[in-house]
């Protein structure tokens, strides 16, 4: 039969036991977010391609536009939301992704009300795709999803990428109202990548810059890279596009268009578009070697 020291040590277990289970940490998959909210067009992908289904409690209503969203499919499975604070509590996150430019005063609100929120910036390199992806798979507890998707992603850059040491004919990125990407853009690292050199860089521009018509058509590059959206629509903005000079220069030097939502946003799609960009670099290649 038990004594009272026996029952002094039972007691004191018992306490220490309740005691280990009200402090033991939560683990990471408890401590994971099971309602997350994206509001921008590229975290929308970007969660999508890494969260658990079950977990994502909305996406923004642009994820379902096939035109600029490259998983409009998935997107439409999913319950979809606006970007008004309003609309965003009623869905209960436990977690909001949002691009550094979502609606500030949507973010402002989220945050007073004490809603964790993780804003993503946009990527300007590749270096920047990869830290994104890493940083939004931690947030989710879904590291080992966020290095699937990395691995992927850099042996699909691989086996696209051109070596450095053979020829760079000159591609011109052109887009509605003379628009066009300098270095330290992401399509000026896609366009090296491909084994291409960009007119706007080689004419010394940086970041989103202006190229008249009249001097891509002085300078006639190897190769023009339009935007879907800019061969679609008709617009005073992207009247260039309609000049008989810019129609005259396309008949003349070979384009590539690339559709919009493979390269709106900084996501591991755009090794589709660093493919294209080599084969179109190959072709030029193949077609000066015989003149």
């Amino acid at each position: 039969m038990p004594g009272p020291v026996s029952d002094t040590i039972r007691a004191v277990v018992i306490c220490l036991l309740a005691l280990f289970s009200v402090t033991q940490p939560a683990s990471a998959d408890e401590r994971s977010p099971k309602r997350i909210v994206s509001l921008n067009l590229c975290t929308d992908q970007l969660v999508i391609m890494i969260a658990q289904p079950d977990h994502i409690a909305a996406v923004s209503y642009h994820a379902i536009n096939p035109d600029t969203s490259n998983l409009a499919e998935e997107a439409r499975d999913l319950p979809i939301t606006s970007t008004l604070a309003e609309d965003v509590i009623t869905l209960k996150p436990d977690l909001v992704i949002a691009g550094t430019f979502t609606t500030r005063p949507t973010i402002a609100l989220l945050r007073r009300l004490g809603i964790q929120v993780l804003e993503v910036p946009p990527a300007n390199s590749v270096a920047d795709i990869r830290h994104n992806v890493e940083m939004i798979a931690t947030a989710l507890g879904e590291q080992s999803r966020g290095e699937e998707i990395i691995a992927k992603f850099d042996a699909e850059l691989a086996a696209a990428e051109r070596p450095g040491d053979g020829p760079s004919p000159i591609a011109a990125p052109y887009y509605g109202g003379n628009n066009t990407s300098g270095s330290g853009t992401l399509l000026h690292e896609m366009l090296e990548l491909a084994g291409l050199r960009n007119l706007a860089a080689e004419k010394g521009m940086s970041g989103p810059s202006r190229l008249s018509l009249e001097q891509m058509v002085f300078d006639n590059p190897d190769l023009i890279v339009l935007g879907l959206s800019s061969v679609r629509r008709r617009s005073l903005t992207i009247g260039n596009l309609d000049h008989p000079a810019m129609h005259r220069l396309l008949s003349q030097v070979p384009s590539l268009t690339i559709p919009d939502r493979l390269w709106i946003c900084g996501t591991p799609h755009i090794a589709q578009v660093v493919t294209r960009l080599a084969e179109a670099r190959e072709r030029i290649v193949a077609k000066q070697s015989t003149q």
